[in-house]
């Protein structure tokens, strides 16, 4: 019986349930009596509002200011506000049952602002939609006031924020606390869909924060929850940005998602605002949609000259972009990052390498922009830093505040990849703390502005560097790799390092003519494993040839290879001064492999030079086209029967003694045998008459060769006939002669 009891009373709250639906109003607000909501004729559609009522205040209304004394009223269907300027004061905590329980639309650029305040509780499972619409260029925190920190906004399942509006301002239209409740199969997620949303105290949900788009900004360490894992950390998606107004955040998992990855959209953004300096603790992940054509990019600003550290590991496969919209903001990263796209340094930004080593992944590349800075050692000595390849137009710098010791940046350059960077590159600290370049790799990487810092620069394995401006570096070569330049550029010295196996120096780079200085003492030296190549193609230094130019104590070639690129060949007499060695009275080191004092270049046939080692001003390695061999002339002539009839051929020009007279191409009967430097013909002319050819070749004593095409002249010359009269008395006939006749 008690059973059946129970069973009326549930029937009978069922059914005044539905009553009490069936009959629910809307009311809308007019104010025109007053200002408190118990008052009659303060609405339509009403007398006053009644649990399960949705509640309407419009923009038309002729008192926007409300006072809610009605302690009755605890639960409402759905709240709207259609307008600008209300000011609602007294106890608006309600159960609302709607899924859209509150819709609030406000153009401030025609209105005042609202400054509205609930406590919500989100009654009945399922997704629930906050929609704010208030729009315009918002020049302070207004708009919608939900929760405090006593009575916050409960909620179960999905809850969204959602604004169709475009919001100007970095100012929130929503200022939230959330709680939380326990059930559904999406338990206390959140969603930021437009407009800016401010969450400025702790709060108590444990579901995924998703900033689709819009802005989110925290003020408190815990406003976003629970931390710990993924699922219950934060994601912001391409047009989300998420505002950090807090010194430090703890493990909260972040994910920056370029999910729509579309040129001219801005990627998802965490920024620290104009006070959100400090930590982010967690870890962040890099993700988005490879479009085909940019790759996904998320960025971090840091603003108001802050600093931003990030404890947790940077994955994913998106690039990175830091950015800040005054000078210097300065990011951090502490751990060892992952992920694997390149690495952006916007203007007024500074990334920063402190106290330990490799903290960006080796395999990207920092692109630091004109007015960006890529700080290594920050204030801590010994710090060695590889990525994969640097670009831009901004700063890089070592500065360790004067503590002794020495960095290191590495290059690893990527076969077939080539990178320009063409900022400055200094160590302000270099007395006590130098920065060392060390390049290596199979790509190249250019060097094209005046760069101060005083550590080595050390090129290996078969990386290319292209250094375009002055530098005070000490280049060493090692591997098979090769040092560039063009135009004028320099460095400290060029000196081998262990493991050189076939490195290259070229001054003018590839397809270019150039001059490098040397500056310090170290000068030049080279060995069997690091050698210059010059390109030459006129006698302007810089110009149309390549130039080694050193100041330093030391020019050393000893058994280094010569690699000598004759692109167009001088004139006789013309000189180039390959090696300039502008020093003092102090010669040359050694000579090159294979290339004596006096020696001609380059081997096998074709033009010479002659190799000096005391050229130029006395010891400068120089280059002088020699002349050619000339042609031969005079008159050969024959007769057939007799022997050739020529005077000595003697060629003129080239380096003698000749190494080599000899004669081709011609009849059998012809020879020739040599003579010093000259050409003895020799043999017995034979048919034909008229025109026989042959080739006069010559050989000198530089290799140079020269084949001449010369002719003979060959004629029949007189016959002695005998008679013999064998046939008969007559003069005419043919047999009477020996040999056969008659004469003429």
């Amino acid at each position: 019986m008690r059973h059946m009891k129970c069973l009326k009373t549930v029937l009978a709250l069922v059914a005044l349930l539905n009553v009490a639906s069936a009959f629910a109003a809307t009311c809308t607000w007019t104010g025109s009596v007053s200002s408190a909501m118990n008052g009659i004729g303060n609405w339509t559609g009403c007398s006053v509002p009644v649990n399960g009522d949705s509640l309407v205040f419009p923009d038309s209304a002729f008192s926007k200011t409300v006072n809610n004394n009605l302690g009755s009223l605890t639960s409402v269907n759905s709240i709207v506000i259609n307008g600008c300027g209300y000011a609602m004061s007294g106890v608006f905590g309600f159960d609302v049952t709607s899924p859209v329980p509150i819709t609030a639309s406000c153009d401030v650029t025609t209105g005042a602002v609202n400054s509205i305040s609930f406590d919500l509780n989100l009654t009945n499972p399922g997704p629930k939609e906050i929609r704010n619409n208030t729009f315009g260029a918002l020049t302070q925190e207004v708009g919608l006031y939900l929760g405090s920190n006593l009575k916050p906004v409960r909620w179960d399942n999905k809850l969204t924020f959602k604004q169709t509006q475009s919001t100007a301002t970095q100012y929130p239209s929503l200022i939230i606390t959330l709680s939380e409740t326990t059930s559904g199969a999406n338990a206390n997620e959140v969603v930021i869909d437009g407009g800016a949303v401010y969450f400025p105290d702790a709060n108590l949900y444990a579901g995924l924060t998703t900033v689709k788009n819009g802005q989110l900004r925290i003020g408190n360490a815990g406003s976003l929850g629970a931390l710990g894992n993924a699922a219950n950390g934060t994601v912001v998606k391409t047009g989300g940005i998420l505002e950090k107004q807090v010194a430090n955040i703890g493990n909260e998992f972040l994910t920056l998602d370029d999910d729509a990855n579309a040129p001219g959209v801005r990627g998802p953004v965490l920024t620290t605002g104009v006070l959100g300096g400090g930590n982010w603790a967690g870890p962040i992940v890099l993700t988005g949609v490879v479009s085909g054509v940019l790759p996904p990019e998320a960025e971090i600003v840091v603003d108001n000259a802050l600093a931003l550290s990030v404890g947790g590991v940077i994955s994913g496969s998106a690039d990175l972009l830091i950015t800040s919209p005054v000078a210097f903001g300065s990011f951090t990263p502490q751990a060892a990052n992952t992920y694997g796209g390149s690495t952006t340094v916007g203007t007024n930004a500074r990334l920063m390498i402190g106290a330990i080593s490799e903290r960006l992944p080796n395999t990207t590349v920092v692109n630091v922009l004109a007015g960006g800075q890529f700080w290594l050692s920050a204030n801590s000595p010994n710090i060695t830093e590889t990525i994969a390849g640097i670009e831009g137009a901004g700063l890089l710098r070592m500065d360790n505040g004067g503590a002794p010791g020495q960095s290191q940046l590495a290059l690893d350059l990527p076969p077939g990849k080539t990178f320009n960077f063409s900022g400055p590159i200094n160590d302000p600290s270099a007395t006590n703390n130098k920065l060392q370049l060390n390049v290596f790799g199979s790509g190249t990487q250019i060097l094209a502005a005046n760069t101060t810092y005083a550590g080595a620069t050390n090129v290996t394995g078969s990386a290319t560097l292209d250094v375009r401006g002055t530098s005070n570096s000490a280049a060493q070569l090692g591997a098979s790799a090769i040092l560039l330049s063009d135009a004028a550029a320099s460095l400290g010295a060029i000196t081998p390092i262990a493991g050189a196996v076939s490195a290259r120096v070229r001054p003018g780079g590839v397809g270019g003519f150039g001059k490098l200085d040397t500056v310090n003492a170290g000068g030049l030296v080279f060995n069997a494993n690091v050698a210059p190549e010059f390109d030459v193609a006129g006698i302007t230094v810089g110009v149309n040839y390549d130039q080694l130019y050193t100041e330093g104590l030391t020019v050393n070639v000893s058994n280094a290879p010569l690699v000598v690129n004759f692109i167009t060949h001088l004139n006789p007499g013309e000189v180039v001064r390959l090696i300039d060695f502008n020093t003092g009275p102090s010669p040359i080191v050694g000579t090159f492999l294979s290339v004596p004092q006096g020696a001609y270049l380059p081997p096998g046939p074709g033009p010479k030079y002659q190799a000096s080692y005391t050229g130029g001003t006395g010891n400068d390695f120089t280059l002088t086209r020699i002349a050619p061999i000339s042609n031969v002339t005079g008159a050969i002539t024959g007769v057939i029967g007799q022997s050739v009839s020529a005077p000595a051929l003697a060629p003129t020009g080239g380096v003698l003694p000749y190494a080599s007279l000899s004669v081709s191409g011609g009849p059998a009967w012809l020879s020739g045998a040599q003579s010093g430097n000259t050409l003895v013909l020799s043999g017995t002319v034979g048919a034909p008459v008229g025109t026989q050819n042959f080739t006069l070749n010559v050989v000198d004593a530089a290799g140079q060769t020269g084949t001449f095409p010369l002719t003979i002249s060959v004629s029949a010359g007189a016959t002695d006939f005998s008679w013999n009269g064998s046939v008969d008395n007559n003069w005419a006939t043919p047999g009477n002669w020996t040999p056969s006749g008659p004469p003429t």
